[in-house]
């Protein structure tokens, strides 16, 4: 236990060799977040047919891009506030920074819901209308 208190400790103190780990603790935070968001939908998706779960995982990776472009976004705007910002004395462009990771890993939670709904969307009326008899465009 002592040995990871002093693991810790150097990462912390150490900050320009330790942005990976940063990084890598940023992004397992974030994939269980979206995971969280996202694990209730798409194990609700089980219970369809598996043509329409396969047409809505395939419409949800083709809308999903903007979700990955803002959380690399959210990621290189947290890994510099953690390479260059020194804890004791934050300025207001640290915090500024920070901020903007933070908003931008919000935005790749959102684009994510945002891509499985519109993916929903498409999918139910593809359906509706092979249903109807109606030729899809």
């Amino acid at each position: 236990m002592e040995n990871l208190n002093y693991l810790i400790i150097g990462l912390i103190k150490d900050r320009h060799s330790s942005w990976p780990f940063a990084g890598i603790a940023w992004s397992l935070i974030s994939f269980l977040l979206r995971d969280m968001f996202l694990s209730s939908l798409f194990s609700r998706l089980r219970s369809l047919d598996k043509d329409v779960r396969r047409d809505v995982k395939r419409a949800y990776f083709a809308k999903a891009l903007w979700g990955w472009l803002y959380f690399l976004i959210s990621l290189g705007l947290f890994v510099v506030f953690w390479r260059f910002s020194p804890l004791e004395t934050l300025r207001l462009t640290d915090y500024g920074v920070l901020a903007g990771a933070l908003v931008f890993s919000q935005l790749f939670a959102l684009a994510h819901l945002q891509a499985v709904g519109l993916a929903l969307l498409s999918v139910l009326k593809q359906t509706a209308r092979l249903e109807s008899g109606v030729r899809p465009s």
